[in-house]
């Protein structure tokens, strides 16, 4: 069983602070009113019990996205450690790349886009109200597992905006391992490949690879859609720039930063204000369905 941290949701205190305060100041007022005006006490009353309500339902589905996630983990978990996965060549092993099952921990955040962020590639809704931000070394065995998901995940989020109103927005970044200066490599040609609009496509490409090296990820560029977009003939000027390898070294200290120290991890998050979001971190390979579920739930926070 996973060990629960003890929650300090500051956020959540203030909320529920903030809250108790309206009910004393109201009681106040309502105890002061003269016996006739019997029409503005109930309202009073009214008022009370809503806020009663709001704060028992938030301090609710925080508790239930929490056990949720907990919950998902430990069996995404278990699925893995029973699962004969195809051993990729390359210096980095699952072990070193993806956190242990102890330190699958739950770490109350507040993310604020920056400008490195908003430079990042991402999919969903352009305005949302929940935000999933991966970080990712595309050379890890679990994080190619990840990304060779995307696309069902991709797709399951563009029908829940329109079906559920969940505005979703999903966000790439890089967390290079160091291991080999490969995987620095591999985020600078991915990033080389957005430049055409084909980003999210090289990470599918790259997530099929069964070696890794530097020809084997050049090679991608070989074939359509990447073929047709001539994206091979500029990429030694584009891989050589200081442009990406600037990015990519922002990202991972961005991560490190809020916690991150392996990869795959994910923050999940909803807007409690312009460009910043409240949420937790996830360590860990997660399923699509996991990811899924946290959404809605927080999407009902959200009401």
């Amino acid at each position: 069983m996973v060990k629960r941290s003890k929650i300090s949701k500051q956020k959540i205190s203030d909320y529920l602070a903030y809250s108790c305060y309206l009910i004393f100041c109201l009681s106040l007022v309502a105890c002061n009113y003269d016996t006739n005006t019997s029409d503005e006490i109930k309202q009073l009353k009214q008022k009370i019990e809503f806020l009663e309500k709001k704060s028992t339902q938030h301090s609710k589905r925080i508790h239930e996205l929490e056990t949720n996630v907990i919950e998902n983990t430990e069996n995404n978990n278990t699925v893995k450690e029973n699962t004969n996965k195809t051993k990729v060549d390359s210096s980095i092993s699952s072990s070193e790349s993806e956190p242990s099952k102890s330190s699958n921990v739950i770490k109350d955040i507040t993310f604020n886009i920056d400008d490195n962020t908003k430079d990042d590639p991402y999919f969903g809704s352009k305005d949302p109200n929940i935000l999933i931000i991966a970080y990712s070394d595309l050379l890890c065995e679990n994080c190619r597992d990840f990304l060779s998901k995307i696309p069902d995940f991709k797709s399951q989020i563009e029908k829940n905006i329109k079906t559920k109103d969940i505005q979703v927005q999903f966000r790439l970044k890089d967390f290079p391992l160091n291991k080999t200066p490969l995987s620095t490599t591999a985020s600078i040609y991915a990033n080389c490949a957005g430049e055409k609009g084909l980003y999210w496509e090289y990470m599918e490409e790259v997530s099929k690879l069964t070696t890794l090296s530097d020809g084997k990820l050049k090679s991608i560029f070989n074939k359509d859609p990447f073929l047709s977009k001539d994206i091979k003939k500029n990429l030694d000027t584009c891989s050589k720039s200081k442009k990406y390898s600037v990015e990519v070294l922002k990202d991972k200290q961005q991560g490190e930063a809020i916690g991150i120290s392996g990869v795959p991890s994910f923050f999940i998050g909803s807007k409690v204000s312009e460009n910043s979001f409240f949420g937790v971190i996830l360590k860990g390979n997660q399923e699509v369905e996991s990811l899924i579920q946290a959404t809605e739930i927080l999407k009902q926070n959200i009401k």
